[in-house]
């Protein structure tokens, strides 16, 4: 069976926070307890409870005992700073983390369509750039602004992974609209097994640069994450309908599934005739070239903004600049901390290369968040008439400046700092 083995921090969100109201933190650790067990034991000090969480500034580390915590801990893991509150990960209704199959399917998704377009004949950027006469795809450039910005995304399902149909035979109109003709969906990627949350997880501080040329500036607050640290492993299932593609040219008819053996061959190199194991085969190697191919391109992407001369503080993730009132040459202006070097210190555009010339040439997907622009959409294959037609159709970036995006997040956990998300998958064509 397939594996996911992550090369570097992955927060895919349950959509709930944990505050000071559900964890203590110390030692290096964040445990985080079940304070309803807590405040069913006793009576007396679920009311002692209530009368101390109306206070300002209350936090369970000064409300419970070393004991208390111990019996009422749900789990515990590394973090190296004490954070106000941490984005939860999402786990099983039992508390097992996991990767959903719909993460794993999105990034795998993505990454297709950029190595199908890199492949794609003049034909299909002309459909994805105009439209096509007497169907339901219309092009990028007849968006209307904003409130057109997704259907760009749509313009391109349809043109690549749709198959259409029509009411009616005789029908001239052919539509791309239902995802049912999706070709996608013959590919399904099933959760991977949960596995316990101080197994895999960790508190990463996840931090925002903005970059502009050799300038370099952090922006807002840090954002800590439960994510899956570096160096877990999680099988996955991903099964290829066999059965359905063998039987392509049965199932294609005037109003349905139209253009489906088309589609098989172009972008699978499925002719028909071949057997199921044929098939699989075909199907799993192109995920893998597409998966090394996206990768590279968004990792070339990402290495032509990071400059070298680039030194942030390990503990905030604050640029350092050179002081000037003698305090030394790093100097964190947060931390009001002058003369700081050692592990203090992180040269953050060279550590994100090292990181990046590790996996580069590696089957890479990238989930979850703080995953960059170009690594959740087909930015990496639009030419620069193109990816401009978008910024100006969708108010994308800074009108005046000639780079875009501008933005990158980095997550810290105490021992580096890593571009986050990044899995390989191993052992698909197995």
């Amino acid at each position: 069976m397939p594996e996911l083995v992550v090369h570097s921090p992955v927060h895919i969100g349950s959509g709930e926070k944990l505050t000071p109201y559900d964890f203590v933190f110390g030692e290096g650790k964040l445990t985080v307890v079940n304070v309803s067990s807590f405040l069913s034991e006793s009576r007396e000090r679920a009311e002692d409870f209530y009368t101390h969480a109306s206070r300002r500034g209350f936090s369970l580390k000064d409300f419970l005992t070393g004991e208390e915590v111990s019996a009422h801990r749900r789990y515990a893991l590394r973090c190296f700073k004490e954070p106000k509150d941490v984005s939860s990960a999402i786990k099983t209704a039992h508390g097992g983390a996991y990767i959903p199959g719909s993460s794993i399917k999105g990034a795998l998704r993505t990454a297709l369509a950029c190595y199908f377009l890199s492949r794609g004949d003049d034909e299909v950027w002309e459909i994805i750039k105009n439209g096509k006469d007497n169907t339901d795809i219309r092009g990028i450039r007849r968006a209307r602004g904003r409130r057109d910005e997704k259907m760009a995304g749509e313009v391109v399902e349809k043109a690549l992974f749709r198959c259409g149909y029509k009411r009616k035979e005789g029908d001239r109109f052919t539509s791309y609209g239902d995802a049912k003709y999706d070709i996608l969906k013959l590919i399904a990627v099933r959760d991977t097994p949960p596995v316990p949350p101080e197994d895999c997880l960790e508190v990463s501080m996840i931090k925002v640069y903005s970059f502009n040329g050799a300038r370099v500036k952090a922006k807002g607050f840090e954002t800590f994450v439960e994510s899956i640290q570096p160096g877990s492993t999680f099988e996955v299932e991903m099964l290829v309908d066999t059965k359905f593609i063998a039987r392509a040219e049965e199932m294609k008819s005037e109003t349905r599934w139209i253009g489906l053996q088309d589609k098989l061959e172009s972008l699978f190199g499925i002719s028909g005739g071949e057997g199921e194991q044929v098939i699989e085969r075909k199907v799993l190697t192109v995920i893998e070239e597409a998966c090394r191919f996206f990768a590279d391109k968004v990792i070339e992407r990402e290495l032509s903004i990071l400059p070298e001369e680039l030194y942030v503080h390990s503990t905030c993730g604050t640029v350092l600049t050179e002081d000037l009132k003698n305090r030394g040459k790093n100097y964190c202006s947060k931390c009001k901390e002058g003369n700081l070097n050692g592990s203090n210190v992180i040269k953050l555009g060279e550590k994100a290369k090292e990181f990046y010339e590790s996996i580069r040439g590696k089957t890479m997907l990238r989930l979850g968040f703080s995953t960059a622009w170009y690594s959740s959409t087909v930015g990496v294959m639009l030419d620069d008439e193109l990816l401009n037609l978008l910024r100006r159709k969708f108010g994308l970036g800074k009108r005046y400046s000639s780079i875009f995006p501008k933005t990158r997040r980095f997550a810290f956990n105490g021992e580096g700092v890593y571009p986050a998300g990044w899995v390989e998958l191993r052992g698909v064509g197995r």
